[in-house]
């Protein structure tokens, strides 16, 4: 019988092959739905489907599941890290762009036309401004990895001492049960 590391790996391994052929489902029925001529150009393009909720799972479920697989090397234990932190982060932002790029909420259709909705800020306004947030969100970055890293250097917590004895005589430990 494999041990429970080789199972664990097993199981991790399955769920990203389940989640990808889940995406693939999403995008077919997608597909599926609408006129055939519908297809998009990416896959991160379907964000704007029915097959969002898939998508931006699917990408979370797998960025979880590559934290928990362990690599070979140091190298790829990191390279597997840092993938599977940013997953999640790539399908927050992606879901973000294609959502907003392209839109107009302030046209009204017949109403006010793009051309009234223009904004009378300078572009070196709109060029400062983005670099502050880009600024700010490199940070955020740095902090973070610098805290994810913090904490695996610390390795793992050293085990609870019991609390007492079952009636076998096994060891109770403290544990939280809601």
């Amino acid at each position: 019988m494999a041990s429970n590391e080789i199972k664990t790996w097993r199981y991790l391994r399955l769920a990203i092959v389940t989640l990808v052929l889940g995406l693939a489902a999403a995008v077919i029925w997608e597909w599926h739905l609408a006129p055939h001529e519908c297809l998009q150009q990416s896959i991160s393009a379907y964000f704007y489907t029915p097959a969002r909720g898939m998508f931006t799972g699917a990408l979370i479920g797998i960025g979880v599941c590559l934290i928990c697989i362990r690599g070979t090397t140091n190298a790829e234990d990191t390279a597997l890290n840092l993938a599977g932190i940013f997953a999640p982060l790539v399908a927050n932002t992606t879901g973000w762009m294609f959502t907003e790029v392209g839109r107009q909420p302030w046209v009204v259709q017949g109403l006010l036309k793009t051309t009234d909705g223009v904004s009378p800020l300078a572009s070196s306004t709109l060029w400062a401004s983005l670099i502050i947030f880009t600024l700010l969100y490199a940070v955020l970055a740095v902090v973070e990895l610098w805290l994810v890293l913090r904490v695996v250097r610390g390795g793992p917590e050293p085990a609870p001492e019991p609390v007492g004895s079952s009636r076998s005589g096994d060891p109770l430990l403290p544990s939280l049960a809601y």
